[in-house]
């Protein structure tokens, strides 16, 4: 099995392309084995009247700062990651009562977040920003990098338009740019609260939407806020054991709706990406998915039964990742060992920026 590979740093993608949709398409055929080699714009090719494609449609935020501690006037990378909306974690009425006094009740919020050079920060430091924005460090989990910060509730939203950077995958060498507020998000991205991008759906266009309604398919929706829980490598000696990441998902009545009936009707579903998979095999039942929202740490790998998903889009992913163990699961352990393979041979563009496969 295709698990902990070499991954040749020559072939990370470390800038998208000059157009979406013209990257490069591996086509791989789970009954027959067959590969091709084709365009992103072929994937419109493979889907047939009464097919529905899933897409996810959150928007990445620029949630990457770089506040300077009031305490020494050093400068941290401060990253955030999680909205706790109310402080579930740190339950201590006098911290509470304090923040309440400084932000005004009911006007805290609280984060999850990474800070670089976390060696320089305390408990109770204040973080600040330009134009007196500030955030305080008021817990830090043992153990774990991860620190529990607040702030009034109207800033952060300012903290990120007026401050914020793309937060760029840590396999991407280099600082994040204009171009990636765009490109590091899809054309049909809404709802805010993701930390990184549904890959697999980066190189959609609105024509090829258009194409896709054209043929008399469907296209539906869901939301699954990406984690930075995505780029933990699976760190156990035996990747069952590994404790994966819980990410938010929502699907609304509608578009479960759309997905149901186009797969109760024969249509196959393509799932372009491993968050619409999880989403989609975490609500999958008797053939069915249901609406709704919360939290699914479904873990993937494999020897699973899958439930739903017809075909995939992905991309080409990290080496001792959980979403290659999900590839590995859907395609087969031989014929993913094969894809990559010939994807590293041929020089195919991997992970975030880079080149995709279709499994049908």
């Amino acid at each position: 099995m295709i698990f902990d590979y070499i991954l040749p740093e020559n072939l990370i993608a470390n800038f998208p392309p000059k157009e979406r949709g013209t990257t490069r398409l591996l086509v791989i055929d789970r009954k027959t084995g067959e590969i091709s080699h084709k365009r992103y714009f072929n994937v419109v090719d493979y889907i047939k009247p009464g097919d529905v494609v899933v897409l996810n449609r959150t928007k990445v935020i620029n949630v990457r700062t770089f506040p300077i501690v009031a305490r020494t006037g050093k400068k941290v990378q401060l990253l955030f990651l999680n909205n706790i909306q109310k402080n579930n974690i740190v339950d201590n009425e006098e911290t509470n009562s304090y923040l309440e006094r400084k932000f005004g009740k009911d006007e805290v919020e609280y984060w999850y977040a990474l800070i670089g050079r976390a060696k320089n920060v305390k408990i109770g430091d204040i973080l600040q920003f330009k134009d007196d924005e500030e955030v305080e460090i008021i817990h830090r989990n043992e153990g774990e990098a991860g620190f529990i910060v607040a702030c009034h509730k109207e800033i952060t939203s300012t903290i990120f338009s007026k401050y914020g950077h793309v937060p760029l995958p840590p396999y991407i060498k280099r600082d994040d740019n204009e171009d990636d507020k765009i490109r590091y998000n899809t054309v049909f991205a809404k709802i805010d609260g993701s930390v990184a991008a549904p890959t697999a759906s980066l190189n959609i266009t609105d024509e090829i939407l258009n194409q896709i309604n054209a043929k008399g398919a469907f296209i539906a929706y869901v939301e699954l806020k990406v984690s930075w829980g995505t780029f933990s490598p699976v760190n156990t000696s035996d990747y069952r054991d590994f404790k994966i990441h819980g990410e938010y998902y929502n699907v609304i009545p509608e578009d479960a709706d759309i997905i149901n009936r186009a797969k109760a009707n024969g249509g196959n579903v393509f799932s372009f990406g491993t968050t619409v998979t999880r989403v989609l095999e975490s609500l999958a039942e008797n053939g069915k998915i249901k609406s709704g929202a919360g939290y699914t740490d479904i873990y993937i790998y494999p020897g699973y039964k899958w439930k739903f998903v017809d075909h995939l889009v992905t991309n080409f992913h990290t080496p001792r990742s959980s979403l290659i163990l999900l590839v590995n699961s859907f395609l087969g352990e031989g014929l993913t060992e094969k894809a990559y393979n010939i994807a590293i041979k041929e020089g195919y563009a991997f992970l975030s920026y880079g080149d995709s496969m279709l499994i049908i």
